[in-house]
């Protein structure tokens, strides 16, 4: 049995509807993020009924953080919320105990769990179960947020109404559905912004897998499409195609957005953008035909009790909730569970330079292995090119060519992050270099002394003691002026990306 979402923060909701509560369990939170129960109530309030609906059943939705949360904050272990169910009636469902209501998972539970389930309120399979599941998500949709995220989920269209219908029409339709004892589709529209490029995986961990996946656990989804979805069956590939207008900062700007932000399941840095259809809510007041599921006899069921006739309003707030828990699971699962706490800039690059043999290579190694980055040497990127050492380079073509072709280099790391970026010693020649790696990228130079510097035939301008001695009077204003964070890089490798790391963390 699978009720959890999530691998590296992951979520397991528990409960029934009208057992005693309903929770969930959040695991792989970093610890320090804010636990707002003003924004998380103002969550839980876009998930409860419309107010007009007296009919529907009304809980007090009372979050209690039983575990994981300290003062306000996460503790950084499992986190518990626990909500009590006190609006319980257990009798509008005695005369159902075998009857299967037509588009419910009585049948479907029944067969799976022979009886032994509880089917009041459709059990574990009720939409009650999503209250904790947003309560929880509130911490993350709000620690995303506070990174520039907002996800931000509305409703696009009910049965019968126009797109985006307003207050008047809304209640109207409802009203009329609510008369005569029936229910209403809806679609809704969600729209992730402020996510950088480079978010997902390819294949089954893609983005659009993994919203996808998590929507779809979601009671009443039947339906979710991205950017123009459907839609492209009737296109050309002309008119589909996003045209490309610029890539800066990790952002891609598009002429359309017909792949809703994402393209080989990694966002491209446009707004996520996904339709979700809910079907009409299953329990109505018209009387339907089913079978006995004990008997297999043919029966009429007419539905009493408290429904929504629309849940379409109250789902805005859940998609929303469960985007949040796949967003801020990707994060961690690239930058590390730590890269949701407040002030870290876990989707920036750590640029790092320094004079020639200061260890910027071998620092870079170590510190991608310790934040789980990537790591992109530039020289090294720079051989892989030209099919020869950078000392051959220079002695074949002149340090003006290998200018060139490190500022070609430099410019498109800008579109780049979450990575470590190991530069030349010169690459802070050109300011435009410093410029491009700055878009998006914490600068930092590993000052090592003069005395510690090692001369190389590998290094073509620092072969000896007096090239080295020439290239620091040089070059040390430079590393000055362009850098973020200073860090003495006078011990080892390890040493040094340790006391990056702490300064970054």
């Amino acid at each position: 049995m699978s009720d959890t979402l999530g691998k590296a923060i992951k979520l397991t909701i528990f409960g029934e509807s009208h057992g005693q509560a309903v929770g969930a369990v959040l695991e792989g939170l970093p610890p320090g993020l804010k636990v707002d129960m003003e924004y998380i109530e103002a969550e839980l309030e876009r998930r409860r009924p419309l107010k007009s609906l007296k009919s529907a059943r009304r809980e007090a939705d009372l979050p209690e953080f039983v575990s994981g949360v300290r003062n306000g904050f996460t503790e950084g272990t499992p986190l518990t919320v626990l909500m009590r169910n006190s609006d319980v009636r257990r009798e509008d469902y005695d005369s159902l105990q075998t009857l299967a209501r037509p588009s419910h998972a009585d049948l479907t539970a029944q067969a799976k769990y022979l009886g032994y389930q509880d089917a009041s309120g459709g059990g574990h399979f009720s939409g009650r179960l999503t209250a904790p599941v947003v309560a929880a998500a509130a911490i993350l949709k709000k620690a995303l947020e506070d990174k520039g995220i907002n996800i931000n989920t509305r409703v696009r269209k009910i049965a019968g109404s126009s797109e985006w219908p307003d207050e008047t029409e809304i209640s109207e339709a409802l009203e009329k559905a609510a008369a005569e004892g029936d229910s209403l589709g809806g679609l809704i529209e969600t729209e992730i912004s402020g996510l950088k490029a480079g978010l997902g995986e390819p294949w089954a961990d893609g983005l659009e897998s993994e919203l996808a996946a998590a929507v779809f656990a979601v009671p009443a989804v039947k339906g979710v499409e991205f950017g123009a979805g459907f839609a492209l069956a009737d296109m050309k590939g002309s008119e589909a195609n996003d045209a490309f207008i610029s890539y800066k900062n990790g952002r891609a700007e598009t002429l359309t957005n017909n792949s809703g932000g994402i393209n080989g399941g990694i966002s491209n840095g446009m707004p996520v953008v996904m339709r979700t259809v809910l079907r009409p809510t299953p329990s109505i007041g018209k009387a339907q035909q089913t079978v006995d599921i004990l008997t297999g006899e043919q029966k009429t069921l007419k539905i009493s009790g408290r429904h929504d006739p629309c849940i379409a309003f109250r789902a805005c707030a859940v998609i929303d909730a469960v985007c949040a828990l796949v967003i801020a699971d990707l994060f961690a699962r690239r930058f590390g569970y730590l890269s949701l706490m407040p002030g870290a800039d876990k989707d920036k690059n750590i640029v790092l330079i320094g004079m020639p043999s200061s260890g910027k290579t071998e620092s870079g190694k170590v510190l991608a292995r310790l934040l789980g980055r990537p790591l992109i040497d530039m020289d090294s990127v720079l051989e892989s090119g030209f099919g020869i050492t950078i000392a051959e380079y220079f002695e074949k073509y002149g340090e003006a060519a290998f200018r060139k072709e490190e500022s070609r280099l430099a410019k498109s790391l800008a579109g780049t992050c979450g990575c470590v970026i190991s530069t030349g010693g010169g690459i802070i020649k050109d300011p435009k270099n410093m410029e491009a790696l700055a878009e998006n990228g914490i600068i930092v130079w590993l000052k090592r002394p003069l005395e510690l510097l090692a001369p190389s035939e590998k290094t073509p301008l620092s072969r000896t003691d007096e090239d080295m001695q020439t290239l620091f009077a040089e070059r040390l204003h430079l590393y000055e002026r362009c850098a973020d964070i200073t860090i003495d890089a006078s011990g080892t490798a390890q040493k040094t990306a340790e006391s990056i790391a702490e300064l970054l963390r």
